[in-house]
Parts: structure tokens; C-alpha cells; sequence
């Protein structure tokens, strides 16, 4: 069971998700997307590259064809391809493309399923969390994404960090959202932390994929 989530954790949540609710998802459906797509895989491979320097990830321009400029990391399994995250609830890997147009696979998340991240490290400059997903199309159908930490005394905090409501069907790019609005409070003497995510679809069956992390961007 989880611990009791601290003072200071909720405070930065919360001012995390006022920062969240005021930005709107960039759609990128029908036709249009798959033009997008084949600009992504070579302008993708030209953007320039630099160092994450508290985690030392290698970050790319990788969304700069939707006029997003910022360097971000791919979440480790986040692209559903050679590594992968945990499933549950009957989420599973399935045959597709996020909007990258790379790889073959995608998560497919039913009503209730879930897709779960191993650890991974995060850095001091409140990084910012953007993915694809293909939008059921359903009224009510929700998609949330929580942050799991766990302290050095080994609680584990769950904390939802971000939601998705269903609109139009189609593959689209969600907004860069917050992973946490300020992560000071978490950090060890090193500037730096782990962290899972986790993906659940709630009221129809959601498509998860190209899953990155932005250290760098400051909401």
C-alpha cells in the first residue's frame, strides 16, 4: 500500500497541475498526421543532440517538426519497442505508430489497463513529460498519468500528475505536461531522483507511444 503522501509533495503537485490545466492538447489527427510523420523520421535524425547533465541521458529535438524546440529524452521503454514497461488490467503491446511514424509497436490500454516505467533517473530543471497517444474518440474516456516515488526510507508515494479526456479519435500529440512542478523536495545531495510513471486508461481502450522526457524545460 502506498505511504501517506507528504506536505511538501502535494504542494508541488498541485501547483503542477494549475500549470497543466491551462494548456491545450495540440491535435494532429487524420490526414495531415501521416504528412507530419514522414517529416518527423528525417528532420528527427538532423535536430541537434546535447547531454542531460544531472542523469546524463542523450536528449534530440525530437517534436521540432509539431514547433516544439525543446530537448527531450526518451522515457527508457517509452517507445513500446526493444524495452518495455509493465502491463496490467489487460493493457498490452499491439501493432502501430505514435506520431513519429518509428517503430511497430504501441501500448494499448483497455478500460482499467495500465502501463507501468522501471525507474529511471531525473534531473534538478522540473522536467515536462510529452507522448502520443490515439484518442478513442469517446465521450467520458479519460487517460491519467501518475508519478511513483519512493523515498529513501522506502515509502512509496503515487501522485496523478496529468490527465488526458478523450475528443476527437485519432492520433494526436499530447501537450507537454508537467512531472512534477518543482522537484527540490525530492532530489538527493547528487541533484537528481527516480522515478516510475504510470499510464491507466479509463473508458475505452487508449494507444500510448513515443513517451519523452523533456530535463530542460521549465513550465
Amino acid at each position: 500500500m502506498s505511504a501517506a503522501i507528504p506536505t511538501r509533495f502535494i504542494r508541488f503537485a498541485v501547483a503542477g497541475a494549475l500549470v497543466l490545466a491551462a494548456m491545450p492538447a495540440v491535435a494532429l489527427g487524420g490526414d495531415g498526421n501521416r504528412k507530419s510523420n514522414k517529416t518527423t523520421s528525417s528532420t528527427t535524425t538532423a535536430a541537434a543532440t546535447r547531454i542531460e547533465p544531472g542523469c546524463g541521458y542523450t536528449t534530440s529535438q525530437v517534436f521540432m517538426p509539431f514547433g516544439d524546440s525543446a530537448q527531450y529524452f526518451l522515457a527508457p521503454g517509452g517507445d513500446a519497442e526493444s524495452s518495455r514497461w509493465k502491463t496490467a488490467g489487460g493493457a498490452s503491446i499491439v501493432s502501430g505508430k505514435g506520431v513519429l511514424g518509428l517503430g511497430r509497436s504501441v501500448y494499448a490500454l483497455p478500460d482499467g489497463g495500465s502501463i507501468t516505467s522501471g525507474s529511471f533517473c531525473l534531473g534538478y530543471d522540473s522536467p515536462t513529460l510529452r507522448y502520443s497517444i490515439n484518442d478513442p474518440g469517446v465521450a467520458g474516456a479519460v487517460l491519467q498519468v501518475e508519478v511513483i516515488w519512493t523515498s529513501p526510507s522506502g515509502k512509496v508515494y503515487t501522485v496523478p500528475i496529468g490527465w488526458v479526456k478523450s475528443g476527437a479519435a485519432g492520433v494526436r500529440l499530447a501537450s507537454p505536461n508537467f512531472l512534477l512542478a518543482n522537484l527540490a523536495g525530492l532530489l538527493t545531495e547528487t541533484g537528481t531522483t527516480s522515478v516510475q510513471l504510470r499510464f491507466t486508461g479509463t473508458g475505452a481502450t487508449w494507444q500510448v507511444d513515443d513517451i519523452y522526457v523533456d530535463p530542460f524545460k521549465r513550465v
